[in-house]
């Protein structure tokens, strides 16, 4: 094997955690109470102890997206007989295709990120105690 090789698995590796640490910000941006920074850091916060599910979410997005990408590509050639295949507009058709499956896998990520992010919302927020949504364990 290529030192390439080597080098893109380790990048992925980085580039996953930093992922997995800074994801919820999103969500707790979005909810309007905590500013950029602040997100960034309660994100990281937040994370602490939960680095390899979160890990798992990007591995679990990333496969699912090549999956979803090549099985609309190549599941298109099945559908399409050879003569449109050729045509102008099927590049376009499989390309549209292939995104919009790709993007389909996207969100149980996001969605784990976000239940995540609003558990501990809700378990620093101001309302009194008698208020608070009750924790089932």
């Amino acid at each position: 094997m290529q030192f390439g090789y080597y080098a893109g698995l380790i990048g992925f590796a980085v580039a996953a955690s930093i992922v997995s640490w800074f994801g919820m910000a999103i969500p707790l941006i979005l909810s309007g109470d905590v500013g950029v920074w602040a997100a960034l850091k309660r994100s990281i916060k937040l994370s602490n102890g939960y680095e390899g599910l979160l890990f798992l979410l990007v591995l679990e997005s990333l496969a699912g997206s090549y999956v979803a990408w090549y099985a609309a590509h190549y599941g298109m050639e099945l559908l399409f007989p050879a003569q449109l295949r050729h045509a102008a507009w099927y590049g376009w058709v499989v390309y549209f295709v292939s995104v919009l499956a790709s993007a389909t896998v996207e969100p149980p990520m996001f969605i784990g990120f976000s239940l995540l992010a609003a558990s501990d919302h809700a378990n620093s927020s101001s309302l009194p105690r008698a208020q608070q949504p009750s924790q089932i364990d």
